[in-house]
Formats: structure tokens, sequence, C-alpha cells
């Protein structure tokens, strides 16, 4: 699973990556490199003080999510990137065949892996879960992973 951490001064990232499917691993280091900005973005001279720390995890997915469903996915982007994604992987990609792979909606079970549509279901059953385990009220996901997802197991919260 993807993360980002640390401290601003110093943050950190880690990705996962397929050797068949590389569109994953960048979507996800895009992803942390959003929560990774915000960091290093916040007032150096508010440090020690409230207003100068991270305002919470809503605020730091919108800033993540904005760097990979935003910018990652936006052609100007990949006419920036492509040429270094040729370079490294020699797949001789070109834009009309890349994009729809960048856009491609479709439901899947794993959150890291979801595209714009989807993603914000991940998020719904991610609330939905942590409400009925706060009030013990906890079943396994499966009837409701299914309805949102149309895969039956589990789904990476």
């Amino acid at each position: 699973h993807p993360f980002c951490g640390g401290v601003p001064s110093d943050v950190r990232m880690t990705t996962r990556y397929r050797t068949d499917e590389f569109l994953s691993a960048l979507m996800g280091i895009l992803h942390e490199t959003g929560h990774g900005l915000y960091e290093q973005n916040l007032p150096k001279q508010w440090a020690h003080w409230p207003s100068g720390k991270a305002r919470g995890m809503s605020i730091h997915e919108s800033q993540s999510l904005f760097v990979e469903k935003q910018i990652g996915r936006n052609p100007a982007f990949w006419n920036f990137a492509l040429p270094m994604v040729d370079q490294h992987l020699q797949e001789n990609w070109i834009m009309e065949d890349l994009l729809p792979h960048v856009h491609l909606i479709q439901r899947g079970k794993i959150r890291v892996d979801a595209d714009e549509v989807t993603y914000p279901l991940h998020v719904i059953l991610r609330y939905e879960l942590e409400h009925k385990t706060a009030e013990r009220k906890y079943r396994a996901p499966f009837g409701r992973c299914n309805s949102l997802f149309g895969e039956t197991g589990h789904a990476e919260t």
C-alpha cells in the first residue's frame, strides 16, 4: 500500500509496483506526492502552534486526490510525463493509446486503484465500517462491498 509519512522537513513516500502495470504505481506516487506537498507547505513559522499543523485527513486527502486525479489524469501532465515514461519503460506509448487507460472507469475492490468515480464509494464504505465499529455493530462487509463494487469479499479501505 503506498504511504507518505514523516515531518514537514523530511517527507518520505513508498509505493507498490507491478511490472505489468506502471499506471498503478505512478498514480499511487502522485497521490502520495499530494500528501507530501501539503505537509511541506504548512507555514514553517507556525510549526509549533495548532495553526501550523495539518488540518486533518479530509484536507490531506483533498490535496492528494487533487494531484492524483486532477493533475495526474490531465493530458497536459502526460505531454510532460510521456517522454520520460517512454525513456524508462521503452514501451512506445502514444497519447491516444494511453489516455483511455488513464481515464478508465471500472468498479474494483482495491481503493488505491479506484478511479475518480468509484473512489468516493470506498470512502463511504470505510465511513460506514468505522461508524458501525464505533457503535459495536460491526459485521462482515460482504453484502455492502458487493452492492458498491460488484465484488464479493473484503474491500481494501
